[in-house]
């Protein structure tokens, strides 16, 4: 078990950098100089447009998992590749997320949504089964009817323009964007009620990822009041 439990070692930059997790976040800037120190291989990298682990990509995920999800967020965000082996060993350590603090995870998740690039990352997460090993019935939410991936999808990018605009909403508005298909799912497949419907589309969010109370009030409220309004 490579996991890292206490990570509150500092040394010299050199040091520090081989530590980070991808090249293009192991660059110093010299202030004095004005000139970018990399002992990495970051900038070829940034050139290159491809993001690419220090040292090698099972060793670094197993280390950390939620590294998995950055990895998702800045080739989105920063519209950037994948490097083929950091790919391969995303997909094949997938399952190490579980190990996870199940609060990072969620802010992880909350940060591929805010981050400007929200349809490209959740589209990812679930290309690579990312998504799926962390919530498989979201995942399968969107899988099971192009009419609902579609419906996820267009919200998120809306919410990709609100964040262009800096008018990006509120974590909860963002989280009821992402599981209103598993709740329209849930009304569809089931004789289910409206707040039955939600509790049981958030039911796997509430275990897996163990979402605030305050905030998943406000996501229950968010679907009920959606559906109430059309």
């Amino acid at each position: 078990d490579l996991l890292i439990r206490h990570d509150n070692h500092f040394g010299l930059p050199h040091e520090d950098a081989i530590r980070r997790d991808f090249t293009i976040n192991g660059l110093f800037y010299n202030l004095e100089r004005g000139e970018v120190i990399d002992y990495v291989g970051g900038m070829p990298d940034l050139e290159r447009g491809v993001v690419r682990t220090i040292g090698e990509p099972g060793v670094r995920f197993r280390e950390d998992p939620v590294r998995i999800l950055r990895a998702i967020k800045f080739s989105a965000r920063l519209d950037m590749g994948i490097e083929r082996s950091v790919c391969k060993a995303m997909i094949e350590h997938r399952a190490e997320l579980h190990k996870a603090a199940k609060p990072r995870v969620l802010e992880e998740i909350l940060r591929l949504i805010r981050g400007g690039a929200a349809h490209r990352s959740i589209f990812l997460a679930l290309d690579l089964g990312v998504l799926e090993e962390i919530l498989p019935s979201l995942a399968a939410s969107l899988e099971s009817s192009r009419e609902l991936a579609e419906h996820v999808f267009g919200m998120l990018t809306i919410i990709d323009d609100l964040a262009a605009a800096d008018e990006l909403p509120s974590d909860a508005v963002l989280l009821a964007a992402l599981f209103s298909g598993a709740y329209q799912l849930a009304l569809e497949s089931g004789d289910l009620s409206a707040a039955d419907a939600v509790a049981e589309a958030l039911t796997e969010a509430n275990e897996r990822l163990v979402l605030p109370r305050r905030l998943r009030d406000r996501v229950t409220t968010l679907l009920l009041i959606q559906r109430r309004l059309r």
